[in-house]
């Protein structure tokens, strides 16, 4: 963990003062109220971990909060089922209509299904990135520091073009530019992402991303081509892998966070691969040896790493920032995620 006298004299940290017994009493209330109200206490249940998780995290002597309602998070939940049931309606009713049409023409009743298919991929392919959009914005504006709400202005019609450009790119150079469509998602949301009226500043290079990224590749490789030569060695590489990766993640971090800036004030990355390493395998050693009970001190010690690997340089004029809620941020994106969830568990279940 990186101690308070590492950081730089004119860098101020965030510090997350949340503790593993608070978040073990909300965790195991949460679960038992889910239990017996038969899940429908899940949108509370998030809702008070969330504002646990803001209200313990601070910046410049001031908390963060969140002010979504367990109301509303079920409420987005209902009108989504409600979405995916008339698709789901739609699609069937379509599916026996072709069933029943095509051999008519001399056609095969199989194209009705591989149609009803396609349509489905499509469709849940074009809602992902609406998903993306929609969530991101919800979580945004239900997010305040010192009374200030963030806000996020990323066009649903500009995302989807990035994300499809850049999947149909990486797909034509096999794999090779999908680190360049991660990067522009993280530029993309944090470029149109805001603290009341001014934008956050991002500043990377694809190149120093790739950089890092490279780095994975060349154990990808490693793995794929011990694969072949030997067991034994694919998983001396696969081990060597799993403790390195710690300083590939510690070096995002620091790069992404590094690289962002509020009103001409910067933030700093101060994350080291052995912070990340030992955090990481103490949690969970933690949550095997304790058959999932120190979740919640896992959970505590992986926000505060984060939380002190992420410095700011100094207070920005909070004085000319204008405060704004955006009203039109809704919960039923993250309904649909939600009931998408709890459809697919109810379909494996039957």
């Amino acid at each position: 963990m990186v101690k308070e006298n590492e950081h730089p004299a004119s860098m101020t940290p965030v510090r997350f003062k949340g503790r593993g017994w608070d978040l073990m009493g909300i965790f195991a209330s949460n679960a038992a109220l889910t239990a017996l109200t038969l899940g429908i206490y899940t949108f509370w249940a998030k809702v008070r971990t969330g504002k646990y998780l803001c209200e313990h995290t601070e910046l410049f002597g001031s908390t963060f909060d969140y002010h979504a309602t367990g109301q509303e998070r079920f409420n987005g939940f209902l009108k989504a089922s409600g979405y995916i049931i008339a698709f789901v309606a739609v699609m069937a009713g379509t599916y026996y209509g072709l069933k029943e049409v095509i051999p008519l023409f001399g056609g095969d009743p199989a194209y009705a299904s591989w149609f009803v298919n396609i349509t489905v991929v499509v469709t849940f392919g074009l809602l992902a990135p609406l998903l993306a959009v929609g969530r991101r914005r919800y979580k945004m504006a239900r997010t305040s520091w010192r009374n200030v709400r963030f806000s996020y202005h990323g066009s649903t019609k500009e995302y989807c073009k990035m994300v499809f450009r850049s999947s149909l790119l990486a797909i034509v150079t096999l794999g090779l530019m999908w680190p360049a469509l991660w990067w522009r998602i993280r530029k993309y949301n944090i470029e149109h992402t805001a603290f009341g009226s001014e934008r956050f500043a991002f500043d990377g290079k694809l190149g120093d991303f790739y950089r890092i990224q490279a780095k994975n590749l060349v154990f990808w490789l490693a793995l794929a081509v011990s694969l072949f030569i030997h067991h034994i060695l694919f998983i001396a590489v696969l081990i060597a892998y799993l403790g390195y990766r710690s300083w590939i993640a510690a070096a995002l971090h620091n790069y992404y966070w590094s690289h962002t800036s509020f009103m001409g004030k910067r933030f700093q990355g101060a994350m080291t691969g052995f912070d990340h390493f030992t955090t990481t395998w103490a949690s969970a050693a933690l949550i095997v040896l304790t058959l999932g009970v120190g979740f919640p001190f896992a959970y505590a010690m992986r926000m505060r790493l984060i939380a002190d690997s992420t410095l700011v340089a100094e207070m920005p004029a909070l004085d000319t920032i204008v405060a704004s809620n955006d009203k039109g941020a809704s919960s039923v994106y993250e309904g649909l995620s939600e009931a998408s969830e709890a459809f697919d568990a109810l379909s494996e279940l039957l």
